[in-house]
């Protein structure tokens, strides 16, 4: 605290003013030298505690800001005078009093079941795993780390009503934090909160946190849901639910196989019938060729071919056409 160097300056001062009086009664120059001498220490003594006080006051003046700080300077009367966000040396006034707020990363973690009530360190916070309720009345026990930041711009605020972090985080941001998360599991199911839905539930507690914070200067940055835990009795259920949906599961793929199986029989009947009509046709479009091809001036050339490979001679009426074996040569 500022107070301390303040009044030890103050107190130097005040005892180098009574060193100067006292000097001042003591002989002057010009009469014994062993009455000078100590009026002269006197002197160089107030002298020497006013340099002191003076090194203490400016040493006191004068701090260095670090990354991720922010600073509340703090008139001797309580009251606010000016904040600093800034990094690296400053000065202040002799009888501002400097608080330091963590503006970057500060955590609650919330994990475990261990006893006690939570441990607050600045901003962070040290406490058990949450218990929260899902839809359906199941109670559900689960760990959850919220990463956040306190915006430079709201420290003065802060130390006006709570005049400590560790004050505003106990009062304000963990249980904030703590209501809105409790409230988000009620719209899952048992299964879809540490299921399938575990990561919505995540994104929402984490849009809450971010509207409802931000009023306060409080900017969430992160949320990390995990180790989601039921009872004995809804773990139970659960693994019996997760069973016979694995069993379904099952169910619907052997379905899919079969189904798979029976469209690969009929595309190859298919396939096979499409063959056969292919190959009739082709047969049919070859025998109307050669039926095209059979005209009556060609079978009667091929009647004449066949009387003279007999090597005799008909005699026929005009106009009849007479059967004609024809020997196999």
């Amino acid at each position: 605290m500022v107070v301390l160097p303040l009044a030890f300056s103050i107190i130097l001062v005040l005892l180098a003013g009574v060193a100067l009086v006292r000097a001042s009664r003591l002989p002057a120059s010009g009469e014994d030298s062993s009455k000078r001498r100590p009026a002269t220490t006197l002197r160089v003594t107030a002298a020497a505690m006013i340099v002191v006080a003076l090194g203490v006051l400016g040493f006191s003046s004068i701090y260095t800001q670090q990354v991720g700080a922010a600073s509340v300077l703090v008139n001797w009367d309580g009251t606010v005078n000016r904040t600093h966000e800034g990094t690296g040396v400053a000065l202040k006034a002799p009888w501002e009093t400097r608080v330091v707020f963590d503006t970057f990363s500060q955590t609650l973690n919330y994990a475990g079941g261990s006893e006690g009530g939570p441990a607050y360190t600045g901003g962070n916070v040290q406490g058990q795993q949450i218990t929260a309720y899902v839809l359906g009345g199941a109670a559900a026990n689960f760990d959850v780390t919220i990463t956040y930041n306190l915006t430079g711009t709201s420290v003065a605020d802060v130390y006006v009503k709570y005049r400590t972090q560790e004050r505003f985080v106990e009062q304000i941001v963990s249980k904030q934090a703590l209501s809105i998360v409790r409230k988000v599991p009620s719209s899952y199911s048992a299964v879809d909160f540490r299921g399938a839905k575990s990561i919505e539930a995540q994104e929402e507690m984490l849009k809450k946190l971010q509207a409802g914070l931000k009023r306060y200067g409080v900017e969430v940055t992160t949320v990390a849901l995990q180790n989601i835990k039921y009872t004995p009795e809804v773990e139970s259920s659960l693994e019996q639910v997760q069973t016979a949906k694995a069993a379904e599961e099952t169910a619907k793929a052997n379905l899919a196989a079969k189904q798979v199986e029976a469209q690969q029989k009929v595309v190859e009947a298919t396939a096979a019938a499409d063959a056969r009509r292919i190959e009739a046709q082709a047969e049919a479009d070859a025998n109307a060729t050669i039926a095209k091809s059979l005209t009556p001036e060609v079978l009667r050339a091929r009647w004449i071919e066949a009387i003279e490979k007999t090597g005799k001679t008909i005699v026929v009426p005009e106009g009849s056409a007479p059967l004609v074996n024809v020997p196999a040569e």
